[in-house]
């Protein structure tokens, strides 16, 4: 009888304690680009986003990150001092 009573009990102080875990496993937005007939030459390619963060990107105005080294310095001065007309922001991140 001790030992029910210790399990239940043991039951009860468990389910009392545990945390509700969720997960976002869900396809996530996304975008593929391709070019085409692109020379030789060497290029750097970003995309503007409609808000001022998303994910771990950020612009500069929210949080500067210049010496993340995704572009060179002076292609990464041109692209976070572009003023987009429809508002859109430049988040610090591109390829080359």
């Amino acid at each position: 009888m001790r030992k029910w009573i210790a399990v239940i009990l043991l039951t009860l102080i468990l389910s009392a304690t545990t945390l509700t875990v969720s997960a976002d496993t869900g396809p996530k937005p996304s975008v593929k680009i391709s070019f085409t007939n692109v020379t030789n030459s060497d290029f750097y390619v970003t995309l503007l986003s409609k808000y001022d963060s998303t994910g771990p990107w950020s612009s500069k105005d929210r949080y500067d990150n210049s010496d993340a080294g995704f572009f060179p310095k002076e292609i990464y001065e041109k692209l976070s001092g572009y003023q987009d007309s429809d508002g859109f922001y430049f988040l610090q991140y591109g390829e080359k």
